[in-house]
């Protein structure tokens, strides 16, 4: 997964916001803004339909259980030959998962921190 330079963005943030918006705000809009572009890069590397990756997120954050071999498949734009059908599976799988653990599991302290 390519690596985020969070500095950079979150002043140029800063500097388009109101003063009195709060910093949590700018953060929150800044780290949506960079979960949908995750989610977009993954569709674009993967070659999947951007409905079905975030129905397969939302599904996981309700059940907490993995997407099933034929949800992940079914998701590709076109259907991959038998013999790259496991590796594909085991590769979006593992990045849908790094993408809810990184903007969706480790965000939840922030807002409980008031």
């Amino acid at each position: 997964m390519p690596t985020i330079t969070v500095k950079p963005t979150v002043e140029n943030s800063r500097r388009c916001s109101e003063p009195e918006e709060k910093v949590e705000t700018v953060f929150q809009d800044f780290w949506t803004q960079e979960r949908v572009e995750a989610i977009q890069q993954l569709c674009i590397e993967e070659n999947l339909k951007i409905e079905a990756v975030n129905q397969m997120i939302a599904d996981y954050k309700f059940s907490g259980k993995e997407p099933l071999r034929e949800t992940v498949l079914s998701a590709c734009n076109e259907k991959p030959k038998l013999l790259e059908r496991k590796k594909i599976f085991a590769r979006v799988v593992s990045k849908l998962l790094d993408i809810i653990n990184k903007f969706d599991d480790a965000l939840g302290e922030l807002g409980e921190e008031e």
